[in-house]
């Protein structure tokens, strides 16, 4: 077997990927990768100006489970919109 023909068989997986890629790969949003790193949750590297999340750490991301990224005593999205839903209007005259 010579070397061309090794690396044309074999899928090999990107050592890094932009936080774009990232995001697609995961199934969420650019922000969401943003707060996961700025939170800790997902290791970065730095090269220049660029931010590459090691795939490794992404499949093992994937793999475990997460608490909420928000703070407990904060409401979700539904709990917020409930509440402003049920102050009462003001009447017009």
């Amino acid at each position: 077997m010579s070397a061309g023909t090794v690396s044309a068989e074999r899928h090999l997986d990107p050592i890094n990927v932009s936080k774009k890629d990232a995001a697609a790969l995961l199934g969420v949003c650019l922000r969401t990768i943003d707060n996961l790193i700025a939170a800790k949750q997902l290791p970065c590297r730095r090269i220049g100006r660029r931010v590459l999340v090691p795939y490794a750490a992404l499949v093992a991301f994937a793999r475990r489970d997460h608490e909420s990224l928000r703070s407990q005593d904060e409401p979700c999205c539904v709990e917020r919109s409930i509440a402003v839903n049920t102050i009462p209007a003001r009447e017009v005259r």
